[in-house]
């Protein structure tokens, strides 16, 4: 969600600072814009609702700025338009760009107002730039008004702003949203990820929560709230720059589905690494866990919900799982011997962040991020993280991530097991299957467009069941959501033994059910309930397994995943999902890769 980068060079940064913010488009974004200030001191701002791709075409290449913020916006107060969009700028004096809720923008607002200020957007950020300048009219320098204006805020922030009159500072500042200092040999810039700067420097500095920055081109100065001085840890990256490549794949959604195979084969075949800050017990940590807490948002969450089974089989240890925007907010016990897992794919996660910070105030255990950011906030502030080593998603739809964490997470069950259970050896039989996941992955695929054919006879209807049980269910939660996400179909889940306590009232012969049924000692009781919506007209579309052959008839479209496991038959089953999905919204002509009023990475709660 929005994206900054901002920088300040002896170089000229004009088409630097452009082509840095389209790697932050995968973050979601609705509009783009950006602000430079000219030799003679005056903001020259562009700004276009769409692409970031049509925002280049309107700077001025020929211009040479050496001081400058973009943005890419995803909305929240106000709609989207070009007066909404950022930078936001007060009487060519201070302009700023903003990530994050300012909670009490209305009432900063309402007090310049009243004293002659005016506003031009309905956005809680043009708050911070005429709050900046009416302490600025007060007489303070800029770092004083920028430094009480932050002190003033009420919420979350990343922000970067410029003052016209000063060509060599570049104030930045940050509250619960990341921000990360790239350190260039001719100058210095800001980012929300660091992957906006790769082609800049390798050398970041990832801002500590509730800090303030004057970045000159020689000189980073960074503060904490209260203004005790705080010393940057740069850090030179390996990581390198992922030019984004659709190959001959029409979406990334679509890459990313069939880069599945080698996301598995890679993690299957190698050792689970738990990477810690410190030398720890790990053994003592392991045999001591008394109960698992899984915290994460949307697809990290159904992902938690799937390795709730496993853990409670695997370990025979309770387990919990929590909507990370919950989690805070009720009156939760945390003890001496939780474990609590913290789940994102982008690590950015600002309700799944805002849990681990609080969990950290409470007893427990240990605590562990499984994310595919490793340099990303959650990862810097667990005490442990497991890479999931799925490389860069692109697609807001989370697919090849999911699986990666499905992957990790049963082999940390298995891993935990391993410490704790003299009987280990009866679980070594899920060792040897998930080897032959990547097969069971890439036997879906090749069947894919068995399922465009399904995904063709049912794109336009308007409601959706997905059914499942035990470790399918979570899966049908996760089938629901894909749908959802890039088809706008409104599709819902349910575990299949509810079906009489509520959702069979919904079936009628306009009803189609995605019924999730495996080779499992469940089978039969799905088949009661499959036979249950039948009888009252409903259609289904049964994804099964080579073992678990049912009879046809006129009302179900089968698909058949080919053998699968007990343990991995969620994450094959899964697959088809994505591919049915996928096929859904490719045909109903969506944008599949940034779907409407969605983001990659969820920073505001």
């Amino acid at each position: 969600m929005c994206g900054i980068v901002a920088g300040i060079s002896k170089d000229n940064l004009n088409k630097q600072v452009i082509e840095s913010i389209k790697y932050l488009e995968y973050r979601g974004y609705d509009s783009a814009g950006a602000c430079f200030l000219d030799k003679d001191s005056n903001f020259k701002i562009s700004k276009h609702v769409g692409k970031v791709r049509d925002l280049n075409k309107i700077v001025d290449e020929n211009e040479k700025y050496y001081l400058g913020i973009a943005h890419t916006r995803w909305a929240t107060h106000g709609e989207v338009s070009l007066q909404n969009c950022h930078p936001h700028v007060i009487d060519n004096r201070i302009a700023i760009v903003h990530n994050g809720i300012i909670e009490n923008f209305q009432d900063i607002k309402v007090k310049l107002e009243n004293i002659g200020y005016k506003h031009n957007s309905q956005t809680d950020s043009e708050a911070i730039a005429s709050l900046t300048k009416y302490y600025i009219d007060q007489g303070l320098e800029t770092a004083d008004a920028f430094r009480k204006t932050i002190k003033d805020l009420k919420g979350s922030f990343a922000i970067a702003a410029i003052d016209s009159t000063n060509d060599n500072e570049l104030y930045v500042a940050n509250n619960d949203s990341p921000l990360v200092l790239g350190l260039g040999d001719n100058g210095n810039y800001v980012a929300s990820d660091q992957m906006a700067l790769l082609e800049i420097t390798n050398n970041f500095s990832y801002l500590e929560n509730k800090s303030i920055g004057i970045i000159r081109r020689d000189e980073v100065i960074i503060s904490d709230f209260s203004g005790k001085r705080i010393t940057p840890k740069v850090n030179k990256t390996k990581v390198v720059k992922q030019k984004s490549n659709l190959k001959n794949y029409k979406h990334y959604m679509h890459q990313e589905i069939h880069e599945q195979v080698a996301v598995s084969k890679n993690l299957v075949n190698k050792d689970l690494v738990l990477n810690t800050k410190d030398t720890l017990d790990i053994d003592n940590i392991y045999k001591n866990i008394q109960k698992i807490v899984i915290v994460a948002c949307g697809s990290s969450y159904n992902a938690g919900y799937v390795a709730k089974y496993w853990f409670e089989k695997l370990l025979n240890i309770e387990t919990i799982v929590e909507v990370a925007s919950e989690y805070r907010y009720h009156n939760y016990t945390q003890s001496q011997n939780d474990l609590i897992i913290f789940i994102s794919q982008s690590g950015e996660t600002a309700d799944t962040l805002a849990a681990l910070r609080d969990s950290k105030t409470k007893p427990h255990l240990f605590d562990i991020a499984i994310c595919n950011e490793k340099y990303s906030s959650i990862v810097r502030e667990a005490s442990a993280y497991i890479d999931l080593e799925a490389g860069k998603e692109i697609g807001v739809a989370s697919t090849k991530a999911f699986t990666a964490q499905l992957i990790c997470l049963i082999k940390l069950g298995l891993k935990i097991a391993s410490y704790r259970l003299d009987n280990y050896e009866s679980f070594k039989i899920i060792e040897s299957q998930l080897l032959e996941l990547p097969e069971q992955i890439l036997e879906v695929l090749e069947q894919e467009q068995q399922i465009a054919a399904i995904a063709k006879k049912i794109y336009n209807k308007t409601n959706i069941m997905f059914l499942g049980r035990n470790t399918h269910y979570p899966i049908a939660l996760e089938g629901a959501l894909k749908l959802k996400e890039i088809s706008y179909i409104n599709a819902n889940a349910y575990v299949a033994g509810e079906l009489k306590h509520g959702p069979l009232a919904l079936i009628d012969n306009e009803t189609q059910v995605v019924f999730l049924i495996p080779e499992n000692n469940l089978k039969e009781k799905n088949r009661s309930n499959a036979e249950e919506i039948q009888a009252r007209g409903g259609n289904i579309i049964l994804i099964h397994d080579q073992v678990c052959g049912e009879k046809q008839k006129s009302s179900t479209t089968s698909f058949k995943v080919g053998k699968t496991n007990y343990e991995t038959s969620p994450i094959v089953m899964n697959i088809a999902l994505q591919i049915l999905a996928y096929y859904i919204a490719l045909f109903r002509g969506n944008d599949i890769d940034q779907p409407r009023n969605l983001a990659k990475s969820v920073t505001v709660e």
